[in-house]
């Protein structure tokens, strides 16, 4: 019996192909999306686009304005909180005038003047605030002095000089004696904003 290769080969290939092109039809229509599919998702494309220049036209520069001025608001508490921090260092609650003594006595001695006498005074009440009188006395030379006032005088605290004199020791013309009585400010009650 003999067999005709070409007919084989032909009807082999048909084969083939017939299969190839099954597959390929039966993965088109099983994985790839229909063309209804393809519609429905362009629109939703299309409509998400159309949202998001909604946003960008309309919501995003007002969302902008706002924050800027929430960001000018935060600024504006932020100054306001330093500010009281500032005022809070120049007139502190009065459970804190014995730093300023100690503020005095450790100027005092870091420019080399020996303290001989500090003394606070009563709380007065002025208002809003309270004022005592501080009086001081030490011993030290004329630049020691000058050194002495500048560092009072750049102290956080707000200090006013009521009096100040000076007496020359006969013995020793170097050594200055001086009495000083300044007045120190707090506030009532306390700090100036709450610390909650």
């Amino acid at each position: 019996m003999k067999i005709n290769r070409q007919l084989v080969l032909s009807g082999g290939g048909l084969i083939l192909a017939f299969a190839i092109g099954s597959i390929s039809l039966w993965g088109y229509y099983h994985y790839s999306p229909s063309v209804g599919l393809l519609e429905k998702l362009k629109q939703q494309v299309a409509e998400g686009q159309r949202r998001l220049q909604d946003l960008n036209d309309v919501e995003i520069p007002e969302k902008r304005q706002y924050v800027a001025e929430l960001t000018e608001v935060h600024q504006g508490f932020q100054r306001i909180n330093e500010l009281s921090d500032e005022l809070e260092q120049m007139f502190p609650k009065e459970e804190r005038l014995g730093e300023l003594l100690d503020l005095l006595s450790r100027a005092a001695e870091s420019n080399g003047a020996k303290l001989l006498r500090i003394e606070p005074g009563k709380l007065t009440d002025q208002g809003e605030w309270r004022e005592t009188p501080i009086e001081l006395e030490f011993a030290c030379d004329l630049t020691k002095l000058q050194g002495y006032l500048t560092s009072i005088e750049r102290m956080p605290r707000f200090i006013r000089i009521n009096s100040f004199s000076i007496a020359v020791k006969e013995d020793a013309l170097s050594q200055l004696e001086t009495k000083m009585t300044c007045t120190a400010f707090v506030f009532k009650g306390g700090a100036l904003k709450d610390e909650t």
